[in-house]
């Protein structure tokens, strides 16, 4: 299933409704906004699965409840899910800026206003990363898999964080991104050495959507008692054919939309 898919599936199918009633567009208009802002949303998502620590934060944020909750209910996230959908979109583009600059490019390809574009933006991520993660139980188990360990790492968390602690706002401050960062680390690693025993599980029990993924993934690996390490899967590997945009917008499009990403989201690291 691709991002188009994908879209078009949230809600049970009604999401490309929800969105025409919320802006005033015709089914055309609606159909082509979101396949004009898929290309960069599919670069944006393959850029941070193909970098670990880019990897670490996509899934955490896909593993937050209210993105599986934008997706089944696209009106929630049209109305009231703006700031998932901006937190959504700084994960998969760095910054406003380059959000912005994604909208501009989509607007001149598919001629429509880039004020709606950029409206649309928000609540489309949201329902996006919801419905990646939903998919992921039919799509992927290697996905599905790494997605549950990061939420039960969030759970445990969240657990810890209900123990009474008596220090200063400061102190709660650097202690809790210090914890945030280490529970990101340890659920990626995790959920990267259980998720992988996962695929090699439907591997053999001969689970053909994933024979060839997973075998050339497990070639990588060392042979056990050599290192207690295991080979990252790629993001092809993890997300397959969801890493697409799914509607043909012209390779010349796709194209330079990957390539403005990569000089803005390299621009912005250096």
């Amino acid at each position: 299933m691709n991002l188009f898919d994908i879209m078009r599936s949230a809600g049970g199918g009604d999401a490309f409704s929800e969105i025409a009633k919320q802006y005033g567009l015709t089914p055309e208009q609606t159909a082509a906004a979101v396949g004009a802002l898929m290309p960069g949303f599919s670069a944006g998502l393959t850029r941070n699965a193909s970098d670990p620590f880019g990897l670490a934060r996509l899934l955490r944020t896909m593993a937050e409840p209210d993105y599986t909750r934008a997706y089944t209910n696209p009106a929630w996230a049209l109305a009231n899910g703006r700031r998932k959908g901006e937190e959504a979109l700084a994960q998969l583009f760095g910054s406003a800026e380059v959000a912005e600059k994604a909208a501009e490019l989509a607007a001149a390809y598919s001629g429509l206003a880039k004020e709606s574009l950029e409206k649309l933006q928000a609540p489309l991520a949201a329902m996006m990363l919801g419905g990646i993660a939903k998919e992921s139980r039919a799509e992927n188990p290697l996905l599905d898999a790494m997605l549950k360990h990061v939420r039960a790492a969030r759970e445990a968390a969240a657990a810890e964080e209900e123990a009474p602690q008596a220090k200063g706002p400061l102190d709660r401050y650097e202690e809790e991104q210090e914890r945030q960062e280490r529970v990101e680390n340890a659920a990626f690693l995790r959920a990267m050495e259980q998720g992988a025993q996962a695929g090699l599980t439907a591997l053999e029990a001969g689970t053909a959507a994933w024979q060839s993924a997973m075998a050339a993934m497990l070639e990588g690996m060392p042979a056990p008692g050599k290192s207690g390490k295991k080979a990252a899967p790629s993001a092809r590997d993890l997300f397959g054919e969801m890493l697409e945009p799914g509607i043909e917008l012209g390779e010349a499009y796709q194209r330079q939309m990957a390539e403005m990403l990569e000089r803005l989201t390299g621009a912005s690291k250096a």
